[in-house]
């Protein structure tokens, strides 16, 4: 995906939190504290990404459409997009099920979109949904919107003459 190949993050700015999704690297959450003279930084990773899933990426991306992987479409302002969802693993681990964090990114196929984080949420204690509307998705043909060709047929009115 060439989200992957530059050095790009997204932000979210939420009251408390801020989120950090740094494209084919990882996802962090933070909270700077600043004080006079000091500040506290409370910070988690909420899952990373590394090499080796991007060469395995880049090999299915390189496949020809696969019939038998069916793209799957999440509803965005009242309309279904392709999207590509990817796992990111191995996050800080969480205090409350000892489990390493994990986030579920969607990178959704949207014209439109600027790599933008349309959406977080915690699905479940320590695990993340990530919704990126994207328009480098878009690019590859299996996620390209396939219109239909509307024939036009032309009927003189009349006497006027037939091109």
């Amino acid at each position: 995906m060439p989200l992957f190949n530059h050095a790009t993050c997204s932000y979210r700015i939420e009251s408390y939190w801020t989120y950090e999704v740094c494209h084919g690297k990882y996802i962090k959450q933070y909270h700077e504290e600043r004080h006079e003279k000091t500040s506290k930084l409370q910070e988690y990773y909420l899952g990373k990404w590394d090499k080796q899933k991007t060469a395995n990426l880049k090999a299915r991306f390189q496949k020809d459409s696969d019939a038998s992987d069916k793209l799957k479409y999440k509803k965005i302002d009242g309309l279904n997009l392709p999207y590509l969802e990817l796992e990111m693993d191995s996050g800080t681990v969480c205090d409350l099920n000892g489990e390493p964090r994990m986030t579920k990114v969607l990178y959704v196929c949207y014209l439109h979109g600027k790599n933008e984080v349309y959406s977080l949420k915690e699905t479940s204690t320590c695990n993340y949904e990530i919704i990126i509307l994207t328009p480098m998705l878009c690019a590859h043909p299996k996620y390209k919107e396939h219109t239909e060709e509307n024939k036009i047929t032309c009927v003189p009115v009349d006497n006027a003459p037939k091109k």
